[in-house]
């Protein structure tokens, strides 16, 4: 067993790498998590991890900042939850009317 799977090969990774070699850091992490498709993991796949804190109560304009979007759509564009009922301003206003 490999025991620096997650280690970068140099110290310096963060000042001298390219973005391939970037890319092959992020697989080797996914796939020492055992994550079921660490092949198709990304850099930019990370970026989807931001929209996470919304689940939370983190608001838009503070997952705005973090990612480094000026414009709040281009956060939003990142949200896989968007179209989900539960968010719909009518369900939610059913829901807070109906008492359960």
């Amino acid at each position: 067993m490999r025991t620096n799977v997650v280690e970068p090969k140099t110290k310096t990774v963060a000042a001298t790498s390219d973005r391939h070699e970037v890319a092959r850091f992020i697989r080797r992490l996914a796939k020492a998590a055992d994550l079921p498709r660490w092949k198709q993991i990304s850099p930019h796949s990370c970026r989807h991890a931001w929209n996470m804190p919304r689940k939370k109560g983190a608001d838009l304009e503070d997952r705005q900042r973090a990612m480094g979007h000026a414009d709040p759509r281009t956060t939003q564009r990142y949200d896989r939850d968007k179209d989900s009922l539960d968010r719909d301003p009518s369900f939610l206003v059913a829901a807070a009317t109906s008492g359960s």
